[in-house]
């Protein structure tokens, strides 16, 4: 990680208003459907299934994720999904206070692509790092999933419904970017 950059990083408003709605309806239509299924580790956290139009959206942002952290945290350092889920937070959804790393193996960092914004509570809180964000539609945050300063914990959310893609990752590096 690169000294003295402020941790969790918070980009603003980074995703597109397309990719907002059709996120939001992707996990609708699956939940008209019934083909929502409970997070392992949280099952109050409903996870769309893996199609091709998920994938495609995940893996926009997984680009987007890597071109944000080589630019300002690691150059020459390229993030792989470990896991990655498009998610549905009804009201009474929340994480307990966990680190990423404890909960799965090799996942080094953590990202978290907010949808909407239009609920209550749904914070993520960062205790020892004395920072709670909460959420914007379009907001991408980033941090490391190892160590005892990067337990969190996602509030309650108390009205409405908090639509999310999670990336959990690992590092690789390159031993050359752009040819160089």
């Amino acid at each position: 990680m690169v000294i003295g950059v402020k941790m969790p990083k918070i980009y603003k408003n980074k995703v597109t208003e397309e990719d907002k709605k059709l996120g939001i309806s992707l996990v609708n239509d699956f939940e008209d459907k019934g083909l929502l299924t409970e997070f392992a580790d949280n099952p109050s956290v409903l996870i769309a299934p893996e199609t091709a139009d998920v994938s495609n959206l995940i893996n926009k942002y997984l680009d987007m994720v890597n071109d944000l952290y080589k630019e300002h945290l690691e150059p020459n350092t390229r993030l792989y999904i470990i896991m990655a889920y498009l998610s549905l937070w009804k009201e009474g959804s929340y994480a307990g206070l966990h680190i990423d790393s404890l909960e799965y193996d090799g996942i080094e960092v953590s990202s978290v692509i907010y949808l909407n914004d239009d609920f209550t509570g749904g914070e993520i809180n960062f205790p020892n790092r004395h920072v709670t964000h909460k959420p914007e539609a379009g907001d991408i945050i980033i941090f490391p999933s190892r160590g005892e300063n990067w337990f969190h914990e996602v509030y309650s959310i108390s009205k409405g419904r908090r639509y999310t893609i999670a990336m959990w990752l690992r590092k690789g590096r390159e031993d050359k970017i752009n040819g160089n």
